[in-house]
């Protein structure tokens, strides 16, 4: 998340119920509000927007398109190994799906600059 003092931290993660299931329709989403308005799920984006320095980006950068690659895939075999309903799963497949090409399509040409 991004502070309004334009800190960015980690959220917590509270849980990964299915919350399109509670009735008050109470979600939660996670959006990257551009400066100039509007919102991005583009990780290059992102990632050239955080105030850090060029190394550390790539770093963020190598980390997180290995997540997508290597740990995310197997998030819903990992859901119904730890019993979770398997309509739960099927349900969430599509969206899990979705983050991993958006992972997946961090550049690796982001490269410190001299």
């Amino acid at each position: 998340q991004q502070c309004a003092d334009g800190t960015v931290q980690l959220t917590p993660l509270y849980d990964i119920g299915p919350m399109y299931l509670d009735r008050e329709l109470i979600t939660r989403t996670c959006d990257w509000r551009l400066p100039e308005g509007g919102i991005t799920d583009d990780w290059n984006v992102i990632l050239e927007r955080l105030a850090l320095d060029d190394d550390i980006k790539v770093e963020v950068a190598v980390a997180l398109k290995a997540f997508g690659e290597e740990h995310l895939p197997k998030l819903a075999q990992e859901l119904r190994m730890r019993d979770a309903d398997a309509d739960i799963v099927e349900a969430c497949k599509t969206a899990i799906g979705f983050q991993i090409t958006k992972l997946q399509a961090i550049a690796h040409h982001a490269t410190p600059t001299p």
